[in-house]
């Protein structure tokens, strides 16, 4: 029986957690479909079009006359969603069908999804491995691989709703793997390829930069390799002076993600006026990775792993975010919670606390997002759709109640719920920031929770437990109002 558990522990173990892991990934994510992977499919379709019409400099204007909804972001995304829909396109143009009326095509679309999520894995696996190498009696590879798949936000937003933020992860990843592995050139490479897809990295490289890089010419230098991607495909295709024309694709232009900084989310009223408080903390964090002496070994590494958290999380929780981007943070926060042995069980208890109630907020401020009815066709229900009505005959629901709805009936204004929520989710990313504070002297003052207390091992167990649990609960809400409909 030890011998097992030891096996267990180093990764040796047999395939079955990975097989688990690999039927629940291909259940949620083809039981269901949110909007914008249909969006994006439709980009890709026509990017083809475009190229082969001869009008590939006219592609945003294109999608703008063609498509449900223009195209906002820069090519290089784009260009990934046109060869992995290629096959769809080529049998589209043989068959003389529409892809997009297809139910196989867009399967094969959000694979794309799944394919990315568990390419993801293997890239962690490697940190994971590289990080370990510097401390004591570390958890497994595969234990902490495990964290990061079974994470709630990766399982819902990932998988489940299919958003293609975890692209842009995977070369953001790629990146950090690179930085700690001290190439910088292959870092700011796979960045810059980062950037051109969401602007997101940019807010991570630059502290990035500034960890290792103290003179000024070079991070000028730096910086600018990294926005030179981003800054080629703007130029050449123009995406914004297009899409400027339309509502929905202005509120996606660079100027004005560059406005809203200053005012969106978090602000606070000074002497001076009204600041964002997410551009407080993001210069604080600049100023102490430009002032951090560490330019490589186990320093660098807790530094880069707790600013990284830190970055994402004053990002999405205090200037605000879509729930979908939560994938980017996933990383880094498991990457911060395993990092410690003696912080291990707290860290997993604040994560559980912050995932769980940061995923409640969000059900209920963005109720359209997780297992909103809808179908490949458009007529507002889930893909799981074409299996109870077309193979098994069900009729479909007059109402069906997705789990964020359920929780806005539940909920009664008279008692401020979602306020309460939303501080158990502040409360614990401060606790966070302060418990795994690199340096020791803040850590030797820091004790943890006693392994004769709560075994973190077990802990782990329940946390991966509990987080898949609760990601399979929306499209079990959409079976039971099915059955209920039809059964009774």
């Amino acid at each position: 029986m030890t011998e097992g558990r030891h096996k267990l522990r180093s990764g040796a173990g047999p395939m079955t957690p990975m097989l688990l892991l690999a039927l629940l990934a291909i259940y949620l994510c083809y039981t269901y479909c949110y909007r914008d992977i249909l969006w994006t499919m439709e980009h890709g379709l026509e990017f083809w079009n475009a190229l082969f019409d001869g009008q590939i400099m006219d592609f945003y204007q294109r999608c703008i006359d063609k498509c449900t909804v223009p195209a906002v972001y820069n090519m290089s995304l784009y260009i990934v969603f046109a060869v992995w829909n290629l096959p769809c396109w080529i049998i589209g143009r043989i068959t003389h069908t529409n892809p997009m009326s297809s139910g196989l095509a867009l399967y094969y679309c959000k694979t794309m999804v799944l394919v990315a999520y568990f390419y993801s894995l293997k890239i962690m696996k490697r940190i994971f491995t590289a990080t370990d190498k510097e401390n004591d009696k570390p958890l497994s590879p595969d234990t902490k691989m495990y964290f990061y798949a079974t994470s709630l936000f990766m399982l819902i937003y990932a998988l489940f709703v299919g958003q293609y933020d975890i692209i842009s992860l995977l070369f953001i990843l790629l990146g950090i793997e690179a930085f700690l592995g001290g190439r910088q050139l292959k870092c700011f490479v796979f960045f810059a390829i980062a950037v051109s897809m969401k602007y997101f990295a940019v807010f991570l490289i630059i502290p990035v930069i500034l960890l290792y890089e103290k003179r000024i010419l070079y991070i000028v230098r730096n910086l600018l390799a990294v926005l030179s991607v981003d800054a080629v495909e703007k130029f050449i295709f123009r995406p914004d002076q297009v899409n400027s024309a339309t509502e929905y694709g202005s509120r996606y232009t660079a100027a004005h993600l560059i406005q809203g900084l200053g005012s969106y989310g978090t602000t606070v009223n000074t002497g001076t006026g009204v600041v964002s408080a997410f551009i407080c903390i993001y210069a604080a964090v600049c100023i102490y990775c430009y002032l951090c002496s560490a330019s490589s070994g186990r320093k660098l590494t807790d530094n880069l792993i707790y600013v990284s958290f830190v970055v994402w999380g004053s990002l999405f929780l205090i200037y605000g975010c879509c729930s979908y981007w939560l994938v980017l943070w996933v990383p880094f926060i498991c990457l911060l919670m395993l990092r410690s042995r003696k912080l291990l069980s707290i860290n997993i208890l604040l994560e559980m606390l912050m995932t769980v109630s940061l995923f409640t907020v969000k059900l209920y401020s963005e109720d359209w997002v997780v297992g909103n009815e809808r179908t490949i066709r458009g007529d507002n229900h889930a893909i799981v759709n074409m299996f109870l009505s077309g193979v098994l005959g069900w009729k479909t629901p007059a109402v069906i109640e997705n789990l964020g709805q359920v929780i806005m009936n539940v909920n009664d204004n008279s008692f401020p719920f979602m306020n309460i929520v939303s501080s158990f989710v502040i409360v614990s990313f401060i606790a966070l920031c302060v418990i795994n504070f690199p340096g020791d002297a803040i850590q030797s003052r820091i004790h943890g929770i006693d392994a004769k207390v709560i075994d973190p091992n077990k802990l782990i167990i329940i946390r991966n437990a509990i987080e898949v649990v609760i990601a399979l609960i929306p499209m079990s809400l959409y079976f039971i109002q099915y059955a209920a409909a039809n059964i009774y």
